[in-house]
């Protein structure tokens, strides 16, 4: 006759029935020697699943604080790109070396109170010089809000450009889209995600 397979379920139950069994054994010492007048350390119960279930949402709690203030670290820093005193500040921004559709460039866009700076490189980190660039700023979840077109005013050089009129003009997901067309690597497109 075949034995059928053990239930692990079985296993745990008497496990938690040893484990119950040795605490009232120690409980038992611990009394006799009470009687005796003797000092006897109290032992520790063993741990059992009851114990680590009910840690475990203090646990989560603790992962999710520690991501939390990740987060807010990784904001704070991405946020404050170095921009002028007066910069717009976000909740939440990807502005910094982001690659176009096509990964023939990255582009960084740093606020600050008036003109922005646009700084285009190739992907092999050169400088692009004399691009033609067409910037728009928008809200994908906004559809009364009129596109904005921001415009460069200057080279700077470096492969840097000043950038006027980011119009980010209320409260919500702002998109910046920039095109970049040049001699170097052709034209591509990314976009820039801001929430403010």
């Amino acid at each position: 006759m075949l034995a059928a397979p053990a239930d692990p379920r079985l296993n745990e139950t008497a496990d938690l029935r040893n484990q119950s069994e040795s605490v009232q054994v120690s409980r038992f010492v611990q009394d006799a020697a009470a009687r005796e007048g003797q000092i006897v350390p109290t032992p520790t119960p063993p741990d059992t699943m009851e114990d680590d279930m009910s840690r475990q949402p203090l646990q989560q709690w603790k992962h999710f604080l520690a991501a939390t203030l990740v987060a807010g670290a990784a904001i704070a820093a991405t946020t404050s790109l170095g921009g002028a005193a007066g910069a717009p500040t976000f909740a939440f921004a990807q502005l910094a070396d982001v690659p176009s559709h096509d990964e023939r460039y990255t582009a960084s866009l740093i606020p600050a109170a008036g003109a922005w700076t646009l700084e285009v490189r190739t992907t092999d980190g050169a400088p692009v010089e004399g691009a033609a660039l067409r910037l728009e700023s928008w809200m994908p979840d906004d559809g009364t809000a009129a596109p904005a077109r921001p415009r460069v005013t200057a080279a700077l050089g470096g492969g840097r450009y000043r950038v006027e009129g980011v119009r980010l003009d209320r409260p919500g997901w702002w998109n910046v889209k920039l095109e970049v067309s040049s001699p170097a690597a052709g034209t591509d497109s990314l976009a820039f995600n801001l929430v403010r």
